[in-house]
């Protein structure tokens, strides 16, 4: 089974000026959950990172951590 055929659950877009990024929660067959971050930029180039499950706990406090990071900065 490839990634197209795995189970897409839950999906988000955000799209700017420049770039549209999709959050998607997928399934694999094995029944474990992933999350795949997707850049395509205004060039039609594509960028993904996947997270899996036993990560995304630690992914979520950093992506919280760099987030207020800069927040901070412009704040200064």
């Amino acid at each position: 089974m490839n990634e197209r055929e795995q189970r897409e659950l839950f999906t988000h877009k955000i799209i700017t000026e420049r770039r549209k990024y999709f959050l998607d929660v997928k399934m694999n067959r094995e029944g474990n959950y992933y999350l795949v971050i997707s850049e395509i930029n205004s060039r039609d180039e594509r960028s993904r990172v996947m997270v899996f499950e036993e990560t995304i706990e630690e992914f979520e406090e950093g992506l919280q951590r760099v987030a207020e990071f800069i927040r901070s900065q412009r704040e200064a």
